[in-house]
């Protein structure tokens, strides 16, 4: 089941659609979350009043959307579950095409907390290479974490395993033996578990630290660009019951002069200040001891 972030903007995203199409009925619509069971999965995350709350950010998007392009809309698309799904670079949300035959794409983010952003998950394995064109320093981030990986595991239950799959087996197959359907946190068997993986994430954040310092501001302008979407339509919403609301915005483009430092922020995240904005960099982990690595972005204006 997708998290209620997701599953939020995904909702956001299929409101606004809909109500564009009942604006423009004769225009052609297509939305994922047209098919009930699409939808079931990610309304079924939210209460009544706070499904409400996500309607009414639709149609205030809508409203948006029909302002900014100020005529007939022939085509609606809700891209919907493929968001991102086709490609990293691949940002918009909603594309629609109006009677003159101009396209045009909108990315839509909302939250009950509109204060910071957050983006997708970005791939610890890949941020450097994907977003900063730094194959050199991905592949010692990676091989870094490997070693800092595989550490974390063994502590678990003090094993001296020679892999992350073989420590992972052990661990999980540990919690079965204790009853367990997977090794969590939380569980009492594993007293130091949190202080262990504190000081992993903490070891992830100095390694990214250390290659985003030797990077070029170049470089950093561009990923910066990717992740704030520079350049393109957005709609930030909030859901808040009672104080819903949607605003346009236009992120203007990043170059080198807009970089101010790179800085090392709480235990486990790493942030990009700009004269403007901060991007941040999470790393945190899915679910329990042997789950996913994230590296969770996220942006906001300074």
């Amino acid at each position: 089941m997708p998290n209620r972030s997701d599953s939020a903007g995904k909702l956001h995203q299929f409101y606004t659609s809909r109500h564009l199409k009942n604006i423009f009925p004769d225009s052609h619509y297509f939305s994922p979350l047209n098919n009930l069971d699409q939808h079931f999965v990610h309304s079924i995350q939210f209460t009544p009043i706070e499904i409400k709350s996500l309607e009414k950010i639709g149609r205030f998007s809508a409203n948006i959307i029909n302002d900014e392009i100020n005529e007939p809309l022939v085509k609606i698309e809700d891209i919907g579950v493929s968001s991102g799904a086709i490609g990293f670079q691949n940002t918009d949300d909603i594309i629609v095409t109006s009677k003159s035959n101009e396209r045009f794409a909108f990315s839509l983010k909302c939250a009950k907390n509109l204060s910071q952003i957050l983006s997708k998950n970005m791939g610890a394995r890949s941020l450097l290479l994907n977003y900063f064109k730094a194959p050199k320093e991905q592949k010692e981030f990676n091989e870094n974490m490997d070693l800092a990986y595989l550490e974390f595991l063994n502590s678990i239950l003090k094993t001296r395993l020679s892999s992350i799959s073989l420590a992972k087996k052990y661990i999980n197959d540990h919690a079965i033996e204790n009853g367990l359907t997977k090794p969590r946190f939380s569980d009492s068997i594993y007293p130091l578990a949190n202080t262990y993986r504190n000081n992993f994430l903490n070891t992830l954040r100095e390694n990214l630290f250390i290659n985003l310092s030797t990077i070029s501001k170049g470089q950093i302008a561009t990923a910066s660009n990717f992740i704030l979407d520079s350049g393109k339509n957005h709609i930030y919403a909030s859901y808040e019951r009672n104080k819903e609301k949607a605003i346009y915005y236009s992120i203007s483009k990043k170059n080198e002069s807009d970089i101010l430092d790179i800085i090392k922020r709480g235990n486990d995240s790493v942030s990009i200040i700009l004269k403007d904005y901060s991007v941040g960099f999470r790393f945190k982990f899915e679910s329990g001891i042997t789950s996913s690595i994230k590296l969770v972005g996220d942006y906001k204006k300074s």
